[in-house]
């Protein structure tokens, strides 16, 4: 979700209050006029918390906002190096975003997301996951089990990986 300030800058910039889901259809319309880019209904949906997920939005995705609204990246921290979140799809994140997430006990893995849903391991503590292994995942949600429907060791499909499963990640947090 993005915050109740960026959410007013917003509303003032589209003309109106945006109360209801379907609202969503006319911002991405009046998005694309004004900056010629494109983002999705459901994208919107998901930012401005019309939808049970929680996600940290792409840079890009900040980037058309915040040109949507007249200001730079920079302006207002619309921006942060840093986002923790409850919950991280890999659809919102932009190739070479780094990601921590931590479970119990003591285990930490760090990760670069490489697109199409692959991570790039760059350090494991406590897991039998090993730096340069990769990753595919869907989602991160702190409070469940991580699920990865695939792992590539060394060229070799390893099949499917669980962590976390008694009482899930306990942070999840990008990093860069």
């Amino acid at each position: 979700m993005i915050s109740e300030q960026l959410r007013k800058k917003l509303e003032a910039r589209f003309g109106k209050a945006i109360r209801y889901s379907q609202e969503c259809e006319a911002l991405s319309e009046s998005i694309y006029e004004e900056t010629s880019e494109r983002l999705s209904t459901t994208t919107l949906k998901r930012l401005l918390g019309f939808t049970t997920m929680r996600v940290a939005p792409r840079a890009s995705t900040l980037d058309i906002l915040a040109e949507y609204i007249g200001e730079t990246e920079s302006e207002d921290n619309i921006i942060s190096s840093f986002a923790q979140a409850d919950d991280i799809h890999s659809d919102d994140l932009s190739d070479g975003t780094r990601l921590r997430i931590c479970y119990h006990p003591e285990r930490t893995i760090e990760m670069k997301y490489l697109g199409n849903h692959l991570f790039y391991i760059e350090k494991a503590v406590g897991c039998k996951l090993c730096k340069g292994d990769m990753i595919k995942v869907d989602c991160f949600r702190k409070g469940f089990e991580l699920i990865a429907w695939q792992v590539i060791r060394d060229g070799v499909n390893m099949g499917l990986y669980f962590a976390a499963k008694d009482i899930g990640l306990s942070s999840i947090e990008i990093i860069g």
